[in-house]
C-alpha cells in the first residue's frame, strides 16, 4: 500500500490504493471547483478521506494510472470533530451523487472521478479529482520469420535452422510480457529469435502477449512442417557404362543425366560440376570430350535445404573401331 497526506486548507486527505500486485500509485489531487456553500470556517477541523482500488491490476507510467476492468473504488472519508455527513462523487462530469458503494468503471479510455465531502456541521470541502485510463484491451500480437515458406495445399514447409521473431503493440498501459509455446509444451518468456524443434514434422508454435494489467491475449497458433531433408540426386549415363579393370567406361555420343528427387516441398535447383570446375545449373543431359572426367552434383529444395556432393568418375571413349580383311590361302 502506498499512502500520500496533503493537507489543502483546512482539509487533510489521505490517498492509497490496494491491489493483488501491490503496485503504489501517487494520485495528483487538484482543487478544480470551489463549493459556495461551504462558508463556515471551524479552526483545527481535520477531514480526511481514503479512496482504495481493490482487485484486478494498477499501472503507473510516471503520469497516469492505468486500470484494468476488475478494479473496483471505495471512498472513504472521517472527520476529527463533527463526522462525515455524505460523500458525493460523480464520473466524467456526470451530476454529482451520493456514495453508498464501490465504484466500477469498465468502460475503456481515460475517466475521471470527482469527489467532495461533507461533515456534520455543514462544512464541504472543495472538490477533487482523480485521473486514470481503464484498459481492457489485449495486446496486439504477430509473428515473423527468415524462413522460406513454401504451402502445399493448408501445409506450410520452412526448412531447419529458420527462426521466428515476435512482436507485440499495446495501445494503452503497454506491453509486459510476451509468451510462447512450442507443441504444447510449457509457456516461455520471449526474449530473441526462437527456432522450432529440429525433428522433421508437423509442429504448431503459440503466440501471446500481456500488457501491464494483466489483459493476456487469446493464444495465435500457427503450423509448420518442418522439412530438414534435402533432395536425393543421382548421375548415370544414357547407356549403361562399361567396367573395365574397375574404370568406367562409355561412348563419346552417350550423354550424362543428372536427376534430383525431394518428397517433401520439391527441387528449387540442380548443380554440376565437371572437372573441378565451378557449379553450373543443370539444365538438361550433356556430353563429355574423349578422356577421363569427374562430375560432381547437388542439389537444393525449396525451403533452402541442400545435399550433399555426389562424385561420378568416368571415362570417355571416343575412338573409333578399326578393321580390315585378312586373306588366308587355304591348301
Amino acid at each position: 500500500m502506498f499512502r500520500k497526506i496533503i493537507l489543502v486548507g483546512l482539509f487533510c486527505f489521505t490517498l492509497s490504493f490496494i491491489n493483488a500486485q501491490d503496485t503504489s500509485s501517487d494520485i495528483a489531487l487538484v482543487d478544480t471547483t470551489t463549493d459556495n456553500t461551504a462558508s463556515t470556517e471551524v479552526e483545527n477541523t481535520t477531514t480526511s478521506k481514503e479512496i482504495t482500488a481493490v482487485g484486478g491490476s494498477i499501472f503507473n507510467n510516471g503520469s497516469i494510472d492505468y486500470v484494468s476492468a476488475k478494479v473496483s473504488f471505495s471512498i472513504e472519508a472521517s472527520d476529527d470533530l463533527s463526522g462525515i455527513e455524505a460523500l458525493h462523487y460523480n464520473v466524467d462530469g456526470s451530476l454529482f451523487d451520493l456514495y453508498t458503494e464501490p465504484l466500477f468503471i469498465k468502460e475503456e479510455g481515460l475517466h475521471t472521478i470527482n469527489y467532495k465531502m461533507e461533515d456534520k456541521v455543514g462544512n464541504i470541502s472543495s472538490v477533487y479529482k482523480y485521473d486514470f485510463i481503464t484498459d481492457t484491451t489485449a495486446p496486439q500480437v504477430k509473428l515473423a520469420s527468415d524462413a522460406v515458406v513454401i504451402k502445399k495445399g493448408v501445409t506450410q514447409y520452412i526448412g531447419k535452422g529458420s527462426k521466428f521473431y515476435i512482436t507485440a503493440y499495446d495501445a494503452l498501459s503497454g506491453v509486459q510480457s510476451i509468451n510462447y509455446a512450442v507443441d504444447s509444451t510449457e509457456n516461455k518468456e520471449y526474449v530473441s529469435a526462437i527456432e522450432l524443434a529440429s525433428e522433421k514434422g508437423l509442429h504448431v508454435l503459440a503466440i501471446s502477449a500481456t500488457d501491464n494489467v494483466g489483459n493476456t491475449s487469446v493464444a495465435a497458433e500457427y503450423s509448420y512442417f518442418l522439412d530438414i531433408d534435402a533432395p536425393v540426386v543421382t548421375i548415370a549415363s544414357a547407356k549403361e557404362p562399361i567396367d573395365i579393370n574397375g574404370e568406367l567406361v562409355i561412348a563419346g555420343s552417350t550423354s550424362i543425366i543428372i536427376t534430383a528427387i525431394d518428397a517433401d516441398t520439391g527441387v528449387k535447383a540442380v548443380y554440376y560440376s565437371v572437372d573441378d570446375s565451378d557449379f553450373m545449373p543443370y539444365n538438361g543431359e550433356f556430353k563429355l570430350s574423349s578422356g577421363k572426367h569427374t562430375i560432381k552434383a547437388k542439389a537444393i529444395d525449396l525451403v533452402g535445404n541442400t545435399g550433399e556432393e555426389i562424385t561420378l568418375n568416368v571415362t570417355v571413349d571416343t575412338v573409333m573401331p578399326q578393321g580390315k580383311v585378312m586373306l588366308t590361302e587355304n591348301k
